[in-house]
């Protein structure tokens, strides 16, 4: 999954006059750096006492997200859209092929 939301993230990138290069550095950096704040690790430069609590992503959500900014209009898009169902959704397709899978296996 996450490789699509770089894909998809390069491809905005792309649309707005990047470089295909540049465009997917600058979506995976995002991505990178989101994973690193949720899991705990500080930017360099950074301290830990800078970030949210270790497993609360929705914590970083607000940590992030100014009121009227840019950060809360992009989610407001993604769940109009129904991105969070989409993912859950997504992710209950892998556990149940998983299961599938080990069941062919035994």
């Amino acid at each position: 999954k996450q490789c699509i939301n770089a894909e998809y993230g390069s491809d905005a990138g792309v649309r707005h006059g990047l470089s295909r290069d540049v465009s997917t550095r600058h979506a995976s950096q995002a991505m990178l750096g989101a994973a690193r704040m949720v899991v705990g690790i500080p930017r360099q430069g950074g301290s830990k006492s800078d970030l949210p609590e270790v497993g609360c992503p929705y914590k970083l959500k607000d940590e992030v997200c100014s009121p009227g900014g840019v950060t809360i209009n992009a989610i407001y898009s993604l769940e109009k859209a129904g991105v969070r169902a989409a993912m859950m959704d997504a992710v209950d397709a892998c556990i149940k092929r998983n299961y599938e899978l080990a069941r062919l296996n035994e």
